[in-house]
């Protein structure tokens, strides 16, 4: 019974997640950085929420980060999980595809590129 209980409640994890990424964005004091980023972009992928994801995005592109191996499968994840597969495969970030600006072929980020693929070849034969 303990364990359901615990699994029950892991469902709100990523509604707390945007909560606070919520307050963080009203402080106005903090930027969210790499980390941040890539957690909060799990959360809105989990719960479809691509209207932040989209936000967060463009936050990248506005303060530069090098998209390193991390944040490119973290926007592929969320992209694919809320609908919009050639986002996911096509999204740019100063003009280059996100898969592409990776700069290298890391299996993390091919996996990445396999699966949201494969969800989709897994939604389309519904």
């Amino acid at each position: 019974m303990a364990c359901h209980d615990a699994s029950s409640e892991i469902g709100h994890f990523p509604l707390e997640a945007l909560a606070i990424f919520h307050r963080l964005q009203l402080s106005k004091n903090a930027n969210p950085d790499e980390l941040t980023s890539v957690s909060t972009l799990s959360s809105c992928a989990q719960l479809g929420a691509m209207d932040v994801g989209e936000w967060i995005h463009e936050n990248i592109k506005k303060q530069r980060m090098k998209l390193n191996c991390h944040l490119t499968t973290s926007l592929m994840d969320m992209y694919s999980k809320c609908g919009n597969l050639e986002k996911a495969l096509e999204s740019s970030i100063g003009g280059q595809h996100v898969f592409q600006s990776n700069g290298s072929s890391t299996m993390l980020a091919w996996s990445t590129f396999l699966a949201v693929l494969a969800f989709w070849k897994k939604l389309w034969n519904l």
